[in-house]
Formats: structure tokens, C-alpha cells, sequence
């Protein structure tokens, strides 16, 4: 029976960051002085290593014969780095992306109204009414489009923990994430891939994320149509849930058009922790 058991001597090294510490451990591998080979060495000794050690990811191990048949040396290196430079921990973000390039939505009312010119009735600061409906018109609004990429040892990344991903997306924070409050932030989901083909390679995975600002006081214009005259109030919404109005026909100034005669807002998409996210 071929057995490998850690020696002693060996190394940590605990950097400036977590993410540049690094061990090397050795370990003395024994087995049959006429048939211990470095196959059977080696798969002694992956079965007696961890694939971590203090969240460190294992990276390589090595094994060489000895002067004593039967005595092999074996040799365990864990480390975050990679040829490219250095991989973060799981507790840390690796990469921080972000794009405030906004979205396009169909307004249906406007600031003001600035002008108006001929025939028109009154119709407050609704955008394109017609006799029987309102078009609107498509703006930008803010929009903070942001990634967070990290590094996994292959241990984290779990069916569940992949299943979690998959299940949180299109959910929006029940609890302050990041910088922004609760109701802010759309989980968008998230892409993930090995780095390599190995058993112990980690995953690069990039979370992607939408913010939109929760509001306390956004002012809207009613038609009161038993009084027949508009009417300002205010109204909150948090972020992701939907604001709309309920429009019906009137006539203003003998002249058919279709107002906001209530608002409501709606939640559309799911709250949710992303504690679980592990971010």
C-alpha cells in the first residue's frame, strides 16, 4: 500500500491582500521498493491533498524519486496566481465594470409643456394624445448597468450554487446591496467558465447587475373629470416596480381626448435576497 503523509518543512506566505497569499507543503510518499512508479505516487498523493487550504486554490503538485527506493518526494503549491497575474478571493471582487449609457422608455407625460399652437385642448402634459389614445414618445432615462467578476475555486461552484444563480435572476434586492437601497437593483444573472480542463481549475464568473434610483416623489398630473380640471400629486416608486397610468375619454374644450385619470404602481419583478450570491 502506497501512502503520502505531509512532512514538516513547508511554506505560507500571507501577502499585503489575501489574494497574494500562497503555500507549499511537501510530503513524503511511500509504497513497494520494487513497484512504486511516479502514477502511483502521484495518485497517492491527490488522494491525501485537499483541494484548498485556508481558501487558498490548489495549483499544481509534483512528484520526484529519491535516492531510497520506494521513498518518493511530493510537492503541493497553493496559490491565486495565474500567468496573467493574480486571481481574488471569493470574498473580493476581482473586476468592477459599470454603464450609465441609460434606457429607452415610451413617456406618456412630460415635464411641461412648453408651447402649444391652434386647436388644442387642454391636456395637461400628456405626450401625443389622440381621440382614443396617448403615444407617448421614447426617451433616455438614467440607468446604471454594472458587472462583478470573481474567481471561484471549483469547491464553490456547486449544482446548487449554480442553480441559486439561475433561480435569483430576474429578482430585485429585498436589502441593501452594494451602495444601493433595497428595490434598486435587478439581477440580471450571470455567466460563468472554467479556466482549463482540470478537476481543481477555477471558474471565472461576471454577475450582471441594473440599478435604477428609488424615488420618494415622482409628480404626476390627474384630470379630475367631475370638477374638469388637472390636478398635481406625488407618488413614490422604488426602482424596478412600474408606473402607469389609468386613461379614459374626455372631452375638453368640446374636443374628445383621452387623460390620466389615476396612477398606480406596480411590482412587476420579485424581491429577493442576494446574500446568496456571495458577493
Amino acid at each position: 500500500m502506497t501512502t503520502a503523509v505531509q512532512r514538516v518543512d513547508g511554506n505560507y506566505t500571507r501577502g499585503a491582500s489575501y489574494s497574494d497569499s500562497s503555500a507549499t507543503w511537501e510530503y513524503q510518499i511511500e509504497g513497494d521498493a520494487l513497484t512504486l512508479e511516479a502514477p502511483e505516487a502521484m495518485a497517492a498523493l491527490l488522494a491525501e491533498v485537499p483541494t484548498t487550504f485556508e481558501g487558498i486554490p490548489l495549483k499544481s503538485i509534483s512528484v520526484k524519486p529519491t535516492n531510497n527506493l520506494g521513498l518518493w518526494y511530493g510537492t503541493v503549491t497553493y496559490s491565486f496566481s495565474t500567468s496573467g497575474g493574480t486571481t481574488p478571493t471569493p470574498e473580493d471582487p476581482e473586476e468592477y465594470s459599470f454603464d450609465t449609457s441609460g434606457a429607452s422608455v415610451n413617456l406618456k407625460r412630460a415635464i411641461s409643456t412648453v408651447l402649444t399652437y391652434g386647436e388644442t385642448p387642454n391636456i395637461g402634459r400628456s405626450v401625443g394624445v389622440g381621440p382614443d389614445s396617448v403615444a407617448g414618445v421614447d426617451v433616455t432615462i438614467p440607468q446604471y448597468v454594472f458587472g462583478i467578476r470573481k474567481v471561484l475555486a471549483p469547491d464553490l461552484v456547486t449544482s446548487a450554487y449554480r442553480k441559486t444563480l439561475r433561480d435569483l435572476t430576474g429578482s430585485v434586492n429585498n436589502a441593501t446591496f452594494q451602495e444601493f437601497a433595497a428595490g434598486e437593483v435587478l439581477f440580471l444573472g450571470a455567466r460563468g467558465s472554467r479556466r482549463g480542463t482540470g478537476a481543481n481549475d477555477p471558474y471565472d464568473i461576471t454577475y450582471n447587475f441594473s440599478a435604477i434610483e428609488n424615488k420618494s416623489d415622482i409628480p404626476v398630473l390627474l384630470y379630475d373629470r367631475i370638477n374638469n380640471q388637472w390636478i398635481s400629486a406625488s407618488t413614490p416608486k422604488d426602482g424596478w416596480d412600474y408606473l402607469w397610468t389609468y386613461d379614459d375619454k374626455v372631452t375638453i374644450n368640446k374636443k374628445p381626448a383621452v387623460v390620466p385619470l389615476g396612477v398606480i404602481v406596480s411590482r412587476v419583478y420579485p424581491r429577493a435576497s442576494f446574500a446568496p450570491l456571495g458577493l
